[in-house]
């Protein structure tokens, strides 16, 4: 049986529907769109088709600034704290059916640093409508390294979802032939 969470004290919702728009989610569209144009994704068996190689944070657009300060903010509410911020990286990807993505392939993990420990963020851009069960198109996790049990956190328009970068995940069931877009980003931080 499939099991989905809407949130829990790991996976965390921050909703900025009051400021991101379907005009920003158009224009990180049609960013991705040509940077996957001009070739620069990866193209690897362990990457989603068409994983961006850009750290698309650093775009100097309306749309991008708010997709930065969002994520930050998310981050430290996910922390209960302002933090030094180390670093911060964020990339997108399209994918759909006919991609034929073996699922199997693409869990993972964003290492930690016990000194400067990340936290994860997706935001997405667009899930198609006609997916056949939304609440899987998003992402999947397992909480322990065995994969044995895994859950989905359904995905909501307008939000960043926070979590540790140690949690293994793989993007969700796409059925879609239309595209989904995924905005993905790790922010480092210092604990002191």
């Amino acid at each position: 049986m499939t099991k989905i969470i809407q949130d829990n004290d790991i996976f965390r919702k921050y909703d900025y529907s009051g400021l991101i728009t379907e005009a920003d989610n158009q224009h990180i569209i049609a960013t991705v769109q040509d940077i996957i144009a001009k070739g620069n994704y990866f193209d690897e068996a362990h990457s989603p088709k068409y994983q961006t190689k850009e750290n698309i944070f650093a775009r100097q657009t309306p749309t991008f600034l708010k997709m930065r300060m969002t994520f930050i903010m998310s981050c430290f509410f996910y922390l209960g704290r302002e933090v030094r911020i180390k670093g911060i990286n964020a990339w997108s990807f399209q994918t759909c059916a006919q991609d034929n993505l073996d699922r199997n392939k693409l869990w993972h993990h964003h290492h930690q640093d016990q000194t400067y420990p990340k936290l994860s963020g997706i935001y997405y851009v667009h899930i198609p409508q006609d997916e056949l069960n939304l609440n899987t198109a998003g992402t999947e996790f397992a909480t322990s390294g065995d994969l044995k049990e895994t859950f989905y956190v359904a995905p909501k328009p307008f939000t960043w979802l926070i979590y540790p970068s140690d949690v293994w995940h793989r993007p969700g069931i796409c059925t879609s032939q239309e595209n989904r877009y995924v905005v993905a980003g790790d922010m480092q931080y210092q604990i002191s």
